[in-house]
């Protein structure tokens, strides 16, 4: 796990860029305190640098960028199944000097070129010159990001934002889709970073380039899209089960390939208990397990201590077990820290629950397993149910929907269910991801100009709203928002997090399900299924919330003033304002006029 950062120019720089290359790897030293390495062309036309955090083959051999013979690499992330295609690699002839994962991309590289990439099992961000082009790659679910940037001279690129500023000061530039983005996801899309020139590439994507343009940008994969049976729902087969369950195996196996101490994160949610269940009846090992504890009440409601059951699991696995706890009233993290980890706009204010937790878990190891992606994987998100409930109500004619939302306007003042009801009425289909999303903010939205046209352009209905809603959560938050706060959170702890759920294979095997036998007999039932198997004797109904932190922590200690963000209406800015502690839709849209208020003036 480390921090890239590479540059491309046209023609050698006329000023020496030594020192800037230092500032901009200084600028990451968090992701890697355990080495920095700069390598250049002899016409210093081509810069990779490399800030390591050192996870296998420890020996200073294995440090980056790395060469070998025309190819040198600069890569951030973990190749999980190199010791598989070590072996093959081998068998073909290739030769290696150390026992890192960074050589086998080189290699294999070397005998494969771009066919190399379909066969790696890994979260990963690198970059790999090869005498004419810089190539640069992502991995499929977009766990470790890398920001382009295309300037006068050439082409820059690193691990976070704020690397590319020391090289070169970003400009900020936010269009009208960009601010509707924000307003309605709670971050930006890939492709787009709010500032001048700079792209997020998107996940699973190969880049290819010279200094004076892009070559190619190619998706190498993409998730497997829903498909419904003709036929009614029914519940998973076994052999379904039992395809998710081989999967998820052997990516639990790979990821807990280690030189350094290794933790399990274990709340009382399906997905991380599942992961510990299988490390002790299928692979015969017991993670040392940490739990998180928040104290107080999320938004004044959600208690976030899930360590009794946690803790009686560990006990029943025969784990060591430790319980991390973190107060809000004594964290003085604020917006200002928000847009610092961050480098731009974005409201998952949970990253700071994830840098706590790997504060605390760094001093004992390097490395932790998450459950992050079961979620994803099993349509586990309640606003999927919810719109599967109304599935009927959204295949009706425009104009029956257009009538609907006109009543409901109308009688919402008379009644609660009507007040519900009104609350989620949209003017057009591709306004109920949003709707269900910020509920219920749906009509305030409406009366920004042009945010219709955003929705229209934004989401394609090409799927069932349930479908879109699940599929946009794959494809747009995991990666722009729950991943990326994930990867600079935990990377600024200089820690690193694996996901075994997050394996193209593990998704695979799962796509062979009807969506609906995910969804309509109970919320993740396939994978609270599989673990019923291992649990004969004891059950768990209690729910999680993950890592989350108070919106309303970081609202409190704001100015009362109403926030002014160029491009909207200081109408709309004053009504969610002056609700902002009511919950819901209400606090997250405030959070995000205070995040885009606080960087418009940075």
């Amino acid at each position: 796990m480390c921090g890239i950062l590479g540059e491309v120019l046209v023609s050698p720089a006329i000023e020496n860029r030594s020192q800037k290359y230092k500032d901009a790897l200084s600028a990451i030293s968090h992701r890697g305190p355990d080495g920095e390495g700069v390598w250049q062309t002899p016409d210093k036309t081509i810069t990779l640098g490399h800030r390591r955090l050192a996870i296998i083959d420890l020996n200073k051999r294995a440090a980056q960028p790395m060469t070998r013979g025309e190819l040198t690499i600069t890569f951030n992330g973990e190749i999980y199944n190199f010791l598989d295609l070590k072996q093959e690699l081998e068998e073909k002839g290739h030769k290696f000097t150390t026992q890192s994962d960074t050589e086998i991309l080189l290699n294999g590289w070397r005998q494969w070129g771009k066919g190399l990439v379909p066969k790696l099992d890994g979260m990963f961000a690198f970059a790999i010159f090869d005498g004419t082009y810089t190539h640069i790659v992502t991995d499929p679910f977009g766990e470790k990001p890398v920001f382009l940037r295309e300037t006068s001279t050439g082409y820059q690129f690193a691990s976070e934002l704020s690397a590319l500023d020391k090289l070169l000061p970003l400009e900020k530039n936010l269009s009208q889709s960009d601010l509707y983005s924000f307003l309605t996801l709670g971050y930006l899309p890939g492709g787009t970073s709010a500032y001048k020139g700079v792209k997020k590439i998107d996940a699973g994507t190969i880049v290819t380039l010279n200094a004076k343009e892009v070559i190619s940008e190619t998706r190498y994969w993409f998730p497997p899209r829903p498909t419904l049976s003709t036929a009614p729902p029914r519940p998973a087969t076994n052999a379904d089960l039992e395809r998710i369950r081989d999967a998820l195996i052997t990516s639990i196996e790979r990821r807990l390939i280690s030189d350094v101490p290794l933790s399990l994160f274990l709340s009382s949610g399906v997905d991380s208990t599942l992961v510990a269940l299988m490390c002790r009846y299928e692979l015969d090992i017991r993670p040392e397990t940490l739990t998180f504890v928040q104290k107080g009440y999320l938004s004044g409601k959600i208690k976030i201590d899930e360590s009794f059951i946690a803790s009686q699991l560990a006990k029943y696995l025969g784990c060591p077990h430790h319980i991390v706890e973190c107060d809000p009233a004594e964290n003085e993290n604020n917006i200002d820290d928000m847009l610092h980890l961050f480098g731009g706009p974005c409201d998952n204010s949970g990253a700071f629950s994830v840098k706590t937790i790997c504060h605390a878990a760094k001093k004992n190891y390097v490395v932790g397993l998450t459950g992050v992606g079961g979620d994803e994987l099993a349509y586990g998100y309640g606003k999927v149910a919810t719109l599967y409930r109304f599935r009927k109500l959204h295949v009706l004619p425009h104009f029956l929907l257009d009538g609907i939302y006109a009543t409901s306007q109308y009688l919402r003042p008379f009644s609660s269910k009507f007040q519900a009801i009104a609350d989620r009425a949209c003017k057009t289909t591709s306004q109920i991801y949003s709707a269900e999303k910020n509920y219920p903010m749906v009509r305030w939205l409406n009366k920004l100009d042009g945010y219709q046209d955003w929705c229209e352009n934004y989401f394609k209905n090409e799927l069932a709203p349930y479908l879109e809603a699940g599929y946009e959560d794959l494809n747009g938050t995991l990666p722009g928002s729950i991943l990326f706060a994930q990867d600079h959170a935990s990377m600024s702890e200089s820690f690193e997090l694996r996901t075994p759920f997050l394996s193209k294979d593990v998704f695979e095997a799962a796509s062979h399900i009807d969506p609906r036998s995910m969804i309509s007999f109970g919320r993740k039932n396939i994978l609270k299924r599989l673990r019923k198997s291992y649990l004969k004797d004891i059950d768990f109904n209690i729910g999680t919330h993950g890592f989350l932190f108070s919106s309303n922590h970081l609202l409190k200690n704001l100015e009362t003033t109403v926030p002014q963000i160029n491009g909207i209406d200081s109408a709309f800015s004053e009504k969610v304002w002056h609700k902002r502690s009511a919950g819901e839709g209400w606090t997250r849209m405030a959070l995000r006029l205070a995040i885009l208020e606080k960087w418009q003036k940075t």
